[in-house]
């Protein structure tokens, strides 16, 4: 219907601009843990509260404390809210953006990526106290040939990445499960098939 409403443009020029219109949509693929996001903005809350509570009361050295204890409420909420803003794994553009740390997220093209699989990985708190825990984590496996990309330095809280495998630590994204798994490859199938007709709508 839309070809037939512009007769000069052809199937594929507009197979092109349809792409192109999608290359620049910042397309999440998978989300941080937002149970962990919200313990830290009620934690931001009770501190507010708690500081303007002090600001009520008459003696100087509670009105002070509130005046230290608001700042730092509202630099923690504001925190909170910009990590909601970022996801661990976004696609745009060929491009798959890997966010494991607090600068910039890292980006791999998706010609790069192989596939992703479940893993698991040590806690934040294994090896502490003797303690020995392992949590479920998603691993994106890097193609052999894209050795530059096999090692990058990212927060080992979050995740590892090297010799061409990325972990992420399930306890700082999103619920992770097979099915979970079967979407990340299934987008990256259909991500990688795009970027193919784009080239050759290009040739």
């Amino acid at each position: 219907m839309i070809l037939k409403a512009i007769p000069s443009l052809t199937a594929a020029r507009y197979a092109g601009n349809l792409i192109a219109y999608n290359a620049t949509i910042m397309e999440t693929w998978l989300k941080p843990n937002q149970r962990v996001l919200l313990l830290f903005l009620v934690g931001s809350v009770i501190l507010s509260g708690l500081a303007v509570w002090l600001f009520r009361l008459k003696e100087p050295i509670y009105f002070w404390t509130g005046v230290c204890l608001l700042p730092l409420a509202v630099s923690l909420a504001l925190a909170v809210f910009l990590r909601t803003l970022r996801r661990r794994l976004a696609y745009r553009s060929g491009t798959l953006l890997v966010d494991l740390g607090p600068g910039n997220p890292i980006p791999v093209p998706i010609e790069a990526v192989e596939c992703f699989f479940l893993g698991s990985a040590k806690t934040s708190i294994s090896g502490r106290w003797g303690i020995q825990s392992r949590a479920v984590s998603v691993v994106v496996r890097l193609a052999e040939k894209a050795v530059e990309f096999h090692d990058r330095s990212v927060s080992p809280g979050l995740g590892t990445w090297s010799e061409g495998y990325i972990t992420i630590r399930g306890s700082w994204c999103e619920p992770v499960s097979p099915a979970l798994i079967a979407k990340l490859n299934r987008r990256l199938i259909e991500a990688q098939k795009a970027l193919h007709s784009k080239d050759q709508v290009r040739d």
